[in-house]
């Protein structure tokens, strides 16, 4: 269950699969093993497998009357690097792989499998990555909200309290106070 402050209590998940559905599963699982998926064992007739690549799992499942012009499905992975990532898939010789491209989210580069089910490589952009990284939940959406001379002003004052501290450790360690006539000078404060 997800609590109002969005973390999870009892059981916990440990991954999320997305179903693409495929008029042949035999031939969906070479087409994802020539990519460098690693397959399952597969027995003719069972009607589904899956395919992992790293911790992405992704589960195929036969459908009589799939039409890929209609019934497609769509997932998204992220990946470190796009570009590197469209050279592996393009060095399998496999089709169906676009350039990478730019996003307002990052960089990401696509693949179309042989029953037009669409994979997203997504690469996001550096500063979203570092920020979900090291900013809690609660705080993203304010973060991203911010106009720019805002979010100066919050750095501004980040790095204000990082000095603070850094000086009061200083001193904590014996270093000798600066005379207040010199901080006034070093600030351009007349008294």
């Amino acid at each position: 269950m997800v609590t109002q402050d969005g973390s999870v209590t009892g059981a916990k998940p440990a991954g999320f699969a997305p179903c693409f559905p495929v008029r042949d599963v035999q031939a969906a699982l070479a087409h994802y093993e020539q990519l460098g998926f690693d397959v399952m064992s597969y027995t003719a007739g069972m009607g589904w497998a899956w395919v992992r690549l790293g911790a992405a799992e992704l589960h195929l499942f036969e459908k009589d009357d799939h039409d890929p012009a209609t019934t497609a499905a769509a997932a998204d992975l992220v990946v470190d690097d796009a570009d590197e990532f469209e050279r592996m898939l393009r060095a399998t010789g496999v089709e169906g792989t676009s350039d990478p491209y730019d996003t307002s989210y990052g960089r990401e580069v696509v693949h179309v499998d042989l029953d037009n089910n669409l994979m997203r490589f997504i690469a996001p952009r550096r500063e979203h990555a570092e920020l979900a990284a090291i900013v809690p939940a609660e705080y993203a959406a304010a973060l991203e909200a911010m106009k720019p001379e805002q979010a100066a002003e919050l750095l501004e004052d980040v790095a204000d309290g990082a000095d603070a501290r850094d000086a009061f450790a200083e001193l904590a360690a014996g270093a000798e106070p600066l005379p207040a006539e010199q901080v006034w000078a070093e600030l351009g404060i007349d008294q």
